[in-house]
């Protein structure tokens, strides 16, 4: 089938068969499939633009889940979001459904996202990478992962969400958030990116708190829109216009149904105006968040970093009333 033998399963008994591809143009028509730069595990040499189409492997494929198992692409330029964290690199996925998913670029390494293939057996996707030949600085790698996912497999995520998450406690964070120069790297531009939360059993909420320890683990544009001046604080809502992140039906209570708000922006993570995270909590299903930038720069009078979003989430059990 063109895989190549790695490694042992079976208790030894078996060998795994991996299945790779490369060069630019090829088809990926197998399960599992790694879709590596060319050289790989070697950075990439050059900045001609590099293709794949992902085939379904049978009739009932919904679904594909992608997992960045090494991505290193160049960022946005600079330093603060001058340039509204606009890519230089870029990578983009297409599919016969015309799902809508932003370009990424920068270092993305343990990320992920699911694609909407469609319902025909002729449905495929592309995967596509261009890159700046001016960014002669910047080391580029790929491996990605590639999963065919069944109509009816119960693990499949809800529509409309790019990301989804099943454990009871988890990390997540905006693309390019963990570069290696994290201080002075930014978020990216135009995205709008639903991660999505699977409810488990006996839990009936989510809560959600600002990475401790970590710079910068929320920081979005703090000037508010139509406004000169900057803010330090939290905002909310009507506030939020600008980059933000939204979390329907929540507040700082897992037991009050009051208070309750949907967008979130500036340098603090919190209902109200607090100088200080707090942790907020979401108990209407489905749990959702949502990240969107818009691609404009923001023009605030102390040249910082936008670094985007870092939260932990951790599902809270039900309790009986």
């Amino acid at each position: 089938m063109g895989g190549v033998a790695s490694g042992n399963c079976a208790s030894g008994f078996g060998v795994c068969c991996l299945f790779t591809v490369s060069t630019s143009g090829s088809t990926v028509n197998q399960n599992c499939t790694y879709v590596r730069n060319p050289g790989f595990p070697t950075a990439l040499t050059t900045t001609t633009a590099i293709t794949y189409t992902v085939n379904k492997i049978q009739s009932d494929i919904c679904w594909l889940r992608l997992d960045f198992e090494t991505f290193s692409l160049a960022g946005p330029v600079g330093t603060v979001e001058a340039n509204g964290g606009v890519c230089t690199d870029r990578f983009a996925v297409t599919s016969s459904t015309n799902q809508a998913i932003s370009q990424i670029c920068g270092l993305n390494t343990g990320q992920h996202i699911y694609v909407e293939m469609g319902p025909g057996n002729t449905d495929t996707a592309q995967l596509g990478f261009t890159f700046d030949s001016t960014q002669t600085a910047t080391t580029r790698s790929y491996e990605i992962k590639v999963s065919q996912i069944q109509c009816s497999n119960p693990n499949r995520p809800p529509a409309g969400c790019l990301q989804y998450w099943t454990a009871t406690v988890g990390r997540i964070t905006t693309f390019n958030f963990n570069h290696p120069t994290a201080a002075t790297q930014q978020h990216l531009a135009s995205q709008d990116v639903t991660a999505c939360i699977r409810r488990n059993q006996g839990y009936c909420c989510v809560q959600y708190t600002v990475c401790e320890g970590v710079i910068g683990a929320f920081s979005l544009d703090s000037k508010v829109k139509g406004e000169n001046s900057d803010t330090t604080q939290g905002l909310q809502d009507t506030s939020c216009t600008l980059d933000y992140v939204s979390i329907p039906s929540s507040s700082t209570s897992c037991t009050s149904t009051s208070n309750l708000f949907t967008k979130y922006c500036g340098n603090n993570l919190g209902a109200g105006s607090f100088n200080t995270n707090q942790p907020i909590c979401d108990c209407t299903a489905p749990f959702r968040v949502n990240f969107r930038t818009d691609g404009a720069a923001d023009t605030k009078s102390a040249d910082q970093s936008n670094r985007g979003v870092c939260l932990d989430y951790e599902q809270i059990p039900c309790t009986n009333s």
